[in-house]
């Protein structure tokens, strides 16, 4: 258990990281392009590490390929290019907020999709990671949340929100298949998706500028964001849930803040750090370890089922 936390802790540090960058080559690079070849280099990272996997597992693959495809719709083409449409009409620091919806979507749609209950505990713990982030954003300061400015940015990373939360979830069901093998199959997927969107941009937008720039982003974005962080929040959600890996969500926001510490010179506050042990308290609460304090808020749709079935 303690590894999948270090998994979804390392997943999100690299997420923050491409928020950052996304913002920073918004102007140079559309969404398109940036995810069409974000999902194209990873697919061809990925392609050695597939060899020997596909005979054994040809047969979950196929009958599986609906999984996969909705896994590529949601988790590769459309939350990414979501994320980088936003980014165009917002700031970084918004966007890691509204991103912040998604512990609160995936408890959710897990009730609802997987039958998963919802106890007191993991509601006190997303509150306070929820907490932290809003401490993260007003610097300290509450009265600061009411002077931020929404723009329309705002509400497609909202969307983008539920979109990641509903492949967390949609993951829990996942084929059992190897981890590079079923990253490369939704990767190759969803560049399949991408690429009539990629062909439109290219006859009639045009392409960005090969610079020393947007090349060093695309790497960075394909090989940390793409291949390691999700081979990391994957191996989470397979050993702890969705539930549980969506709450380190929260740390994206502030794993932001101390990534700005670092290349853009901003400094380092007391709140960051009240922040940090806000979101990793919460996400303690949501661990399981404390089991006086699980009660059960809302019976899980299976014991409801189980119930009946023992009345007849």
């Amino acid at each position: 258990m303690r590894l999948s936390y270090v998994f979804a802790t390392l997943a999100t540090l690299m997420w923050a990281g491409n928020f950052i960058v996304g913002r920073a080559v918004n102007e140079s690079m559309s969404a398109i392009e940036l995810n069409f070849w974000r999902w194209s280099i990873a697919a061809l990272i990925l392609l050695p590490f597939t060899y020997g996997k596909w005979r054994e597992n040809s047969a979950v693959i196929r009958q599986s390929f609906r999984s996969l495809l909705a896994l590529a719709c949601t988790g590769i083409a459309l939350y990414h290019c979501l994320v980088y449409i936003a980014l165009q009409s917002t700031g970084s620091i918004n966007a890691t907020l509204v991103n912040s919806a998604v512990p609160v979507f995936v408890p959710i749609l897990a009730y609802f999709i997987l039958a998963k209950q919802l106890t007191v505990q993991g509601l006190i713990g997303t509150g306070l990671s929820i907490l932290g982030v809003t401490i993260v954003i007003c610097k300290g300061s509450p009265l600061l949340i009411f002077d931020l400015a929404f723009v329309p940015g705002d509400i497609i990373m909202l969307l983008a929100a539920l979109i990641w939360s509903l492949y967390t979830v949609l993951l829990s069901k996942a084929p059992k298949l190897p981890a590079t093998l079923f990253l490369f199959l939704i990767s190759g997927l969803g560049v399949c998706l991408l690429s009539p969107f990629m062909f439109y941009q290219v006859m009639y937008v045009g392409v960005f500028e090969l610079s020393v720039s947007n090349v060093l982003a695309t790497a960075y974005i394909a090989v940390f964001a793409a291949v390691l962080a999700f081979l990391c929040w994957n191996k989470a959600v397979q050993i702890m849930g969705p539930v549980k890996t969506g709450l380190f969500a929260n740390l994206i926001p502030v794993f932001s803040a101390f990534l700005a510490v670092l290349f853009l010179q901003e400094a380092l506050r007391l709140y960051h750090f009240i922040a940090l042990a806000l979101i990793v308290l919460g996400i303690y609460l949501n661990s399981g370890n404390l089991p006086s304090l699980s009660t059960k808020l809302f019976k899980s749709k299976e014991s409801h089922y189980v119930s009946r079935k023992d009345r007849v």
